[in-house]
């Protein structure tokens, strides 16, 4: 029993201590690529700010080098369009392995929290200031996979040089751990993991705007129906219960489809958009070839089972035995020694 709890808290410390890298590593990165003219002007800054702020892929570009070092594909542009235009709108980015699903989400979280909405009508923005997110939910098949996808967000609010000079200090007094945190401008962010109750979750008056559910599908869960059952009715109830009534939501389901019955699956059933996209079209091109060349597609793939390709990459999931593997065979017999074919 002792050498039991001894491993098991080994291993804890092991996940801790990787964790901790993974943040020095990111941290580091990020003020490392966000160097600032310290001697700009406010009218300069501000200037910046405005002209970055109409251009949401501008923008991208400028606050996070380290995420946006690909020129984005059409895709990205037109996914990320539709879900700045709309205060109100659920999309299921179904986007196999390697596209960024995750990455993109979080950039355009930070401009909806930071910047708002960036509606047009006839090429011009309204009058008034954009409406801004204020309370982000991100939910993933477990709370320690939730709390690793927030931590891109707040190390970019903590230590993105580009941000806090535009932006002001972003980090708050009151709460700032890895799993949940407030800035200083009132913006409130929670991982939660599927199962948890995210229930009576608010940001003062204000409930989750701002729904991710990114991967919450796992190989394990969508082997039984009943449990793939059991966690779309959380998300259903309790997650996107969060939510208020009368106030905009936007929700975003990252993830590609693992198998036929998922979550993420059934969520294209009741989104605004659904955006299938694999690592390669329908003519056997790269999606992404500004980040994926044809020459990494095909080493990636041919370290890869058949049913792990399509399932990965191409969200097309293959249960076990319904395609032929390798047949063995022997050379044909002269035809003579046939006596039908």
């Amino acid at each position: 029993m002792r050498d039991r709890a001894c491993d098991h808290e080994n291993k804890k410390m092991s996940v801790k201590s990787e964790r901790l890298l993974q943040w020095q590593r990111l941290t580091q990165q990020i003020t490392n690529e966000t160097l600032t003219d310290e001697n700009e002007t406010r009218e300069e800054i501000e200037k910046r700010v405005r002209r970055l702020e109409k251009d949401p892929e501008a923008w991208f570009g400028y606050y996070f080098p380290s995420f946006s070092y690909a020129k984005p594909a059409v895709f990205h542009k037109e996914s990320t369009s539709r879900v700045l235009q709309h205060e109100e709108w659920m999309e299921v980015r179904m986007w196999s392995r390697e596209l960024a699903k995750s990455t993109r989400t979080m950039m355009e979280v930070l401009f909806l929290v930071l910047v708002g909405h960036n509606v047009r009508e006839k090429g011009k923005r309204p009058k008034g200031k954009p409406k801004k997110k204020r309370c982000v939910l991100l939910v993933s098949n477990s709370l320690d996979n939730a709390t690793r996808g927030l931590m891109p967000y707040r190390a970019n609010l903590e230590f993105n040089k580009r941000l806090l000079q535009d932006y002001g200090e972003q980090r708050g007094g009151m709460m700032w751990t890895a799993g949940e945190f407030v800035t200083a401008t009132g913006i409130s962010f929670r991982a939660v993991g599927v199962g948890q109750s995210p229930r009576g979750m608010r940001n003062e008056e204000v409930r989750p705007d701002v729904l991710v559910f990114d991967d919450v599908d796992t190989d394990a869960d969508c082997l039984n129906p009943e449990l793939v059952a059991q966690k779309w009715r959380w998300i259903e109830e309790a997650a996107i219960g969060t939510r208020s009534v009368s106030v905009a939501t936007t929700i975003i389901f990252c993830g590609n489809r693992i198998s036929m019955d998922s979550c993420i699956q059934r969520a294209t059933e009741i989104a605004d958009h659904t955006e299938i996209v694999n690592i390669r079209d329908e003519v056997g091109r790269s999606v992404w070839k500004e980040k994926n060349s044809e020459a990494d597609i095909d080493r990636v793939l041919s370290q890869k089972s058949y049913a792990a390709q399509q399932k990965e990459y191409f969200n097309n999931p293959v249960t076990e035995g319904a395609v032929f593997g390798v047949l063995p065979y022997k050379a044909m017999l002269p035809m003579s020694e046939y006596e039908l074919l």
